[in-house]
This record gives structure tokens, C-alpha cells and sequence, in this order.
């Protein structure tokens, strides 16, 4: 344990990366493999987060994988992995001193991070794919599991699931329209969904890419109570001259040199408001 540690892998990824770069890296012992162990469980509508399903109340594992889905490749970009603790510290702090947000959002916070960066030695100053062959595809995000901030009576649903319409022709939310109306529901979803993402960057400077697959409804019966946010190591920008309280930003360099170097617009950082009113209208 003073030299090595454990990292789980995706049974599909294992299989999809098998080639010289990891038969070296195992040959010379620098991966050891360990086959399958602990808890079963499934894959989430982004398919790399996995849901414990003998355990809900457990951590999703996020977890990279070797392909593209939605136009994006699923790989870990790797300057952004073992900075994620950092930055869901960081708006857990900004979150918790606002009495507003507090009451309206829930974040569930990435705690815990690691990644392989493969070494020279690892690869071989000989191997066809080089050290880049492994880059950012093995590694892990653990992050809360939205059972554990329900409160009681309360239920979550994906906000994918809103616009699903089920076998039987009906949608997903009929019984909810049916029992609240639809004008009284959908202002409600509109207050619970997008005033806390405004608040939090016109009031505090901060954007976060809130598609349907990084948001959670929480609601009792189908009316909307609170937002659950996730998945903010690579989806949260600000603009320094812009943060209400500058001095809760974390000192990423600290974590990862690379963001004591990087531009403007190539990390959390941007140049202006501008990118800023981008994220959060995209």
C-alpha cells in the first residue's frame, strides 16, 4: 500500500483498450490487474457514470471510456480529473453561505478523484502508441449519490426523463400534469430549474453547463421542490473580476501545475461575460 493503489476499471474499457500500450504497462508491472470485485452495478444514461445497484445510497463511480457519445468523446481530459474535490469544495462553499441557494439547490459533489498518467517507462520509448495511448483512460471520479440528499417525501427524477413518452403513448409526466396543471407545473419547473442557475452567476459569477444530463428534479408527486447539480470538473467557468467572493476560489496549481500556465478559455477561467452568458444559454 506504500507504492501501489486501487483503481477501478470498466469492463468495456479493459476490453477496448487491450493493445501494446497496456500489455506493456502490465508486462512490466506497472498495472496490475486484479479481475472483478465488490458491488454490481449499472451504467447511467451517460453511460461512463455508473449507479451502485445494490447499494443506492453509494457513490457513482465515473469512470473514462474509449468512445464518443452526444459528439463527445468520453475519455477523462486529464488536467481536469484530480481537481474535481477542489472545485465542488468550492461551490459547496459558495452554495452553503447563500441562503437563497441553499434552499433551492442541491450539489452533489465529485469528493474524491484519481488518475493513471502513464510514465516513459510505463510505455517504452519504443511502443507504437506511445504514452499517449493511455492518457486519460484509466482514472475515476467518485461522487455523491443523490439518495443521501432526499429529503423525506421527496423523490428524484432526471430531467431527460421529462420529455419521455412511455409505451403506452402517454408521457412520463402525465399523472404530475394531470394532478398540479400544466401552466401551475411548468412555472413551478421553471422557477425550481432556472433560478438557482441564474443566481448563481449573476449573483456569483459562476456558469455551469446545465443540460438535462447534469441536473436532477427533486419533487414531491411529481410538483418540483429542489435542483440537484452535477458533474462540474470540466463544466464550470467564471471570470475572476466577475466572482462575488474571489477569495473561495481554490488554488488549482497547487493540484496541477498545468493551471498556473494555462490561457484564458482553455480551463475554468474565462476572458469575459461573455462565455460566461454562452454556457449557461447553450
Amino acid at each position: 500500500w506504500d507504492d501501489r493503489a486501487l483503481l477501478p476499471v470498466h469492463p468495456w474499457q479493459l476490453r477496448a483498450l487491450d493493445g501494446p500500450a497496456l500489455r506493456q504497462a502490465f508486462t512490466e508491472r506497472v498495472l496490475l490487474p486484479l479481475g472483478p470485485a465488490g458491488d454490481r452495478y449499472r451504467a447511467s444514461q451517460s453511460l461512463r457514470t455508473l449507479l451502485n445497484a445494490d447499494r443506492p445510497e453509494a457513490s457513482h463511480v465515473k469512470l473514462p471510456l474509449a468512445t464518443v457519445c452526444t459528439s463527445s468523446p468520453r475519455h477523462f481530459r486529464a488536467h481536469f480529473v484530480c481537481t474535481a474535490p477542489a472545485v465542488s469544495e468550492w461551490l459547496g462553499a459558495v452554495v452553503g453561505e447563500d441562503p437563497f441557494l441553499r434552499d433551492r439547490a442541491v450539489l452533489l459533489r465529485e469528493y474524491a478523484a484519481a488518475l493513471f498518467t502513464p510514465s516513459p517507462r510505463a510505455q517504452g520509448a519504443a511502443a507504437p502508441h506511445g504514452a499517449e495511448a493511455l492518457e486519460g483512460m484509466l482514472g475515476v471520479i467518485l461522487r455523491e449519490s443523490v439518495v443521501t440528499k432526499l429529503a423525506p417525501g421527496e423523490e428524484a427524477v432526471p430531467f431527460n426523463a421529462l420529455t419521455v413518452v412511455e409505451a403506452d403513448g402517454r408521457p412520463f409526466i402525465a399523472e404530475w400534469l394531470d394532478a398540479h396543471g400544466v401552466e401551475a407545473w411548468v412555472a413551478r419547473l421553471l422557477e425550481v430549474m432556472l433560478l438557482p442557475l441564474w443566481h448563481l452567476l449573476v449573483h456569483h459569477g459562476i456558469a455551469f453547463e446545465a443540460h438535462p444530463q447534469n441536473l436532477i428534479l427533486l419533487h414531491r408527486g411529481g410538483w418540483p421542490e429542489r435542483l440537484a447539480l452535477r458533474d462540474f470538473h470540466d463544466d464550470t467557468e467564471y471570470v475572476a473580476d466577475f466572482l462575488r467572493r474571489p477569495e473561495l476560489l481554490p488554488d488549482l496549481g497547487r493540484i496541477d501545475p498545468y493551471f498556473d500556465t494555462v490561457p484564458d478559455d482553455d480551463g475554468y477561467r474565462m476572458a469575459s461575460t461573455d462565455d460566461l452568458r454562452e454556457l449557461f444559454t447553450d
